[in-house]
């Protein structure tokens, strides 16, 4: 399976709520920004019943949610 969602190409196109993919050492997970820095972000996803926050730094492991597809 390849790289589920939209590339980004800049920080600036996040907004604090938005859904989005972002990649762990499991593999790729959904979750929403809680918080967008010049150089990152913080996304809220749940990891069976507990809500956990994980910091992105790279812009390759993050991907906007398509609402698109399915």
């Amino acid at each position: 399976m390849g790289r589920p969602g939209i590339e980004l190409n800049s920080w600036k196109q996040l907004r604090k709520g938005q859904a989005v993919h972002f990649y762990t050492a499991d593999g790729w997970r959904k979750g929403h920004v809680t918080f967008v820095n010049t150089a990152s972000i913080t996304v809220l996803w749940d990891q069976n019943s507990t809500q956990r926050n994980t910091n992105v730094y790279d812009l390759r492991n993050v991907r906007l949610f398509d609402t698109r597809s399915k």
